[in-house]
């Protein structure tokens, strides 16, 4: 995975059809949910490539956590759904 630059992209689906994307881009708006090598980040370490303050996370138990994302929905639409399936990697 590479920093700074978009690595996926997630489309959300509204029920009149548009479509809206969201770029990947760690770290900004995406961060590990996991430790890489048993450790976390480490600003000291890594603060040259990471923003000033981590994403809001959520700790789901010992060894579980998730990002809160906010995603501002179109006014007047109804959104419809994740497109999963076009989650797809933009680097290889």
């Amino acid at each position: 995975m590479e920093v700074q630059i978009p690595n996926a992209e997630l489309q959300m689906k509204y029920s009149d059809g548009v479509v809206e994307t969201l770029p990947v881009i760690p770290p900004f708006n995406f961060w590990s949910l996991c430790p890489f090598g048993g450790v976390d980040y480490d600003y000291a370490r890594d603060g040259f490539c990471l923003p000033k303050a981590p994403p809001d996370t959520l700790q789901m138990g010992n060894n579980c956590r998730g990002i809160i994302l906010a995603w501002r929905l179109r006014k007047g639409a109804s959104w419809k759904a994740l497109l999963s399936g076009h989650y797809q990697s933009k680097s290889s």
